[in-house]
């Protein structure tokens, strides 16, 4: 890409920001900024698709799936198999346009308020562009300050960076561990590799597979970290007693100290962890059963520690439990496609989304999918698009469905400032009706941090396999799904998803990132369960290349007051070459699960096998090589699962 090597010459571009939360460097800054400085520039479009990948080129942010402001220049970049488009709006004045449209919302009666600040909102459609071309001065290198996270280097000499991280001054970066991610090409989606770990507190790092004459770093942030926001969704699970328990557990690889506060109750609880353990935190059920539907309350739960912690909620209700995986502040985003499920069981379950607010004042912009039939926002996708203001930090919204039949999967949420979103059913049956049902949250991941490749491995005492749900965010999105019965490909537009069934292990691999769900089927689904073991759950996989290398996970108990799992496994997909090399609570692998247990995923280069683990128990499972871990348990007539953790990307 000629206008990237132009912007920052032939070696390293150093990316990151974040400054008070997750900022970005927008990649349509650098193609802008980098054109307007060289004398083939680009002209602009005669006509603009109506769905794409389209970048500001004034705002930091992720990219959007519309052109938002038809008005003015868009720019192509890439061949026409991977293309993506910047808008010049670098002379837009948003300021005044979020103040007119705040006006226009408030004077038609709408649920908006004033826009202080943040992205365009989301637009009904595309539009033909036939303006004329460039203007603007080109914008300048980013800036950093001490309350930036960024990288520098110093020298590139015979394949070894010399790469400087230069945490921000709010954080304690004495035992902090940072990822570092390399990749060839900026053109998106970006593939980024896993390249290297610093040691505890170390910020010069070498790294010797600098070979290309073009390369590029990043800071990964991973799902462990020291400020969370999390909220627990109202489902089918009765309020109080074994009928409906809800926890966060909390995991600490060190001793460290971490604060769980309720603003909405008014008070905070300070726990002390010891190093490599797991403490089980009660959630109070005020703070689940007062959601209402359609309706901003203030039921988010704060957790800050002093050093990095790992947080999942847990929620057990006699044969009606979940569980998901928490992610820290600096991984959310602004720009999310839900993934979710219908309900299916012919009641008053339905499929079903939260919003929690990590600031004041922000405002988000819900697009429902055609099926998602929200209460008040039905019917076609471009036309009822509709907007809340969360005014205090931890505001919660929760809205479900209007039937059982509905899905709110597809839907497009988008915030002024990062949010938390949850997304699932309150009840649902899996594959189909008549199978037994059990409540499916997840904690949703912005779109960008999907990635183009994702590996899994059936659950283990399913025999008749576990169904998948692929979503793309992209038109054009072509997914190929490799099983051991063969190879099968689909081809998918912004939105849009498909559902299959497979058993064994499975590669699904696409032109343009996507989003896969697994999730475990209902007891009746077991043609031979006469037992009535196991019931749906619901895990997002992460993508290859946002591993973590070590994780430290709860296995919920068999107690009938906080579980009641008889079986609990962890599904290890793992490098070969690292299969010797990794260990659970010191030991070797091999002292849980055969090596001839372990199978290939066809040509990932990475194998996979389940490891049974009792109920009750803590595990830090670690590696040489980045892996992924899920977690998961059946009951009679009930199941949880989530995933270890996972690494995103400024």
């Amino acid at each position: 890409m000629k206008t990237l090597k132009a912007a920052f010459g032939v070696g390293l571009l150093i990316l990151a920001g974040v400054l008070s939360g997750p900022m970005h460097v927008s990649r349509a800054q650098i193609l802008v900024g980098g054109f307007t400085n060289q004398s083939d520039t680009l002209a602009p479009l005669s006509s603009v698709p109506a769905s794409g990948t389209f970048w500001s080129a004034q705002l930091s942010m992720p990219p959007w799936p519309f052109d938002w402001l038809p008005q003015l220049p868009v720019y192509a970049y890439g061949p026409a198999s991977n293309q993506f488009f910047v808008i010049d709006d670098r002379d837009f004045d948003y300021p005044s346009y979020w103040t007119s449209l705040a006006a226009a919302t408030a004077n038609s009666g709408g649920m908006g308020a004033m826009l202080v600040s943040g992205p365009p909102p989301l637009p009904g459609s595309g539009g033909t562009n036939s303006s004329g071309g460039g203007g603007g001065t080109s914008l300048p290198m980013p800036a950093f300050t001490t309350n930036d996270l960024y990288l520098t280097n110093f020298s590139v000499s015979n394949g070894i960076a010399s790469l400087v991280i230069h945490p921000p001054s709010y954080l304690n970066a004495t035992n902090r561990i940072w990822d570092i991610f390399y990749t060839t090409n900026l053109a998106p989606p970006v593939s980024w590799q896993w390249v290297v770990s610093n040691a505890p507190g170390l910020t010069t790092l070498y790294v010797t597979n600098a070979t290309n004459a073009q390369g590029f770093y990043t800071i990964g942030f991973p799902s462990a970290g020291t400020d969370f926001w999390v909220a627990f969704m109202s489902t089918v699970v009765s309020s109080g007693g074994t009928y409906g328990v809800w926890n966060l557990y909390i995991s600490s690889p060190v001793t460290n100290t971490v604060m769980v506060a309720y603003p909405y109750l008014g008070w905070t609880t300070t726990n002390q962890f010891t190093a490599g353990m797991v403490t089980n935190i009660s959630a109070d059920g005020d703070l689940i059963y007062g959601y209402g539907s359609n309706a901003v309350d203030n039921y988010g739960i704060h957790i800050t520690a002093t050093l990095p912690v790992s947080v999942y909620g847990v929620c057990f209700g006699y044969d009606a439990s979940w569980a998901f995986t928490a992610y820290p502040t600096l991984m959310l985003g602004t720009n999310y496609c839900l993934i979710a499920r219908p309900s299916l069981d012919g009641s008053t379950n339905a499929s079903q989304f939260a919003i929690l607010a990590t600031a004041s004042n922000t405002t988000v912009h819900i697009s429902p999918s055609t099926n998602a039939n929200l209460p008040g926002y039905s019917g076609a996708f471009s036309t009822n698009m509709y907007t809340i203001t969360l005014t205090n930090q931890g505001d919660t919204y929760q809205i479900k469905s209007s039937t059982w039949i509905n899905d709110v999967t597809g839907t497009w949420i988008t915030s002024t400032s990062p949010i938390v979103v949850f997304a699932g059913a309150s009840d649902a049956y899996v594959p189909d009706t008549n199978f037994y049902g059990n409540a499916l949250v997840q904690e949703q991941l912005p779109v960008a941090s999907w990635g183009r490749e994702v590996l899994a491995l059936s659950f283990a005492d399913r025999t008749n396999g576990d169904s998948y749900r692929v979503l793309a965010a992209f038109d054009d999105t072509i997914v190929t799904v490799a099983t051991t019965n063969g190879v099968v490909t689909n081809n998918l537009q912004a939105g849009r998803f498909f559902d299959t069934n497979l058993d064994g292990w499975v590669e699904f691999q696409a032109n343009n990132p996507i989003q896969v769900a697994q999730f475990a089927t209902g007891a009746l689904f077991e043609s031979t369960n006469d037992n009535m073991e196991g019931d749906p759950c619901y895990i997002l996989l992460p993508p290859t290349g946002h591993y973590l290398t070590s994780y430290t996970i709860p296995i919920l108990p068999n107690d009938g007051s906080y579980g009641d799992f008889n079986t609990n496994f962890l599904n290890l997909i793992v490098p070969q070459s690292a299969i010797t090399n990794t260990f659970v609570n010191g030991s070797s692998i091999t002292n849980y699960v055969a090596i001839t247990n372990f199978v290939a995923i066809t040509n990932s280069g990475y194998w996979a096998a389940h490891v049974p683990v009792p109920a009750g128990t803590n595990y830090t499972v670690s590696s040489s090589q980045p892996f992924e871990v899920e977690v998961y348990g059946f009951g009679i007539c009930d199941a949880y699962g989530y995933i270890g953790g996972v690494i995103t990307f400024p």
